[in-house]
């Protein structure tokens, strides 16, 4: 995809700007354009120097242009932008599998907004829960620890000797995946 770096204080306006307009651009036809309108309205560059201080916000930036940006606090995804000229790239989904790939979190939460609610469950994340008076709906991505599928069960590599080379193996398949015959 790209470059990825943590944000500074510095990228507070470029990341506010893309906020705003991944909201009016790209939340219609998800949401009504007014609703959509209202939510930009309530963004400040103040908010988002707040973000910047107070959780952890990385940038996507491929060749070099700022493209898109999240914030997570723990395991609770925080916000998930793309410029809408970078939108359908893979942006989000390069943020998003950096996150959980460098990280390691066994689960990862959010409330995902009605037009980004697809995007979140194209990914494997399922709701939680009922969507909240404010509109989003609580989901959750717990991950398969592919580090440990390198070894089995009985904590053996493969190939290597356990009392029985026919013994019963657990396999756990992540929700949602799809098993092809090998």
């Amino acid at each position: 995809m790209g470059a990825y770096r943590l944000a500074t204080l510095d990228d507070a306006s470029r990341l506010y700007h893309i906020r705003r307009r991944s909201i009016l651009e790209l939340a219609p036809p998800s949401m009504p354009a007014v609703e959509a309108e209202i939510w930009a309205a309530k963004l400040t560059r103040a908010g988002m120097e707040r973000k910047l201080r107070e959780l952890e916000v990385w940038v996507a930036e491929p060749g070099g242009t700022v493209a898109g940006w999240d914030a997570i606090r723990d395991n609770l995804l925080e916000g998930l932008y793309t410029a809408p000229e970078f939108a359908g790239r893979g942006i989000g989904a390069g943020l998003l599998e950096r996150l959980m790939r460098e990280r390691g979190f066994p689960s990862v939460y959010l409330e995902a907004s009605p037009n980004a609610r697809g995007f979140y469950l194209r990914r494997g994340y399922r709701a939680t829960g009922p969507q909240t008076p404010q509109g989003a709906w609580p989901m959750v991505k717990e991950h398969f620890d592919w580090r440990r599928r390198e070894n089995n069960c009985d904590g053996q590599r493969p190939g290597t000797d356990s009392r029985s080379s026919r013994s019963r193996r657990l396999i756990f398949i992540p929700r949602g995946a799809t098993l092809t015959p090998a």
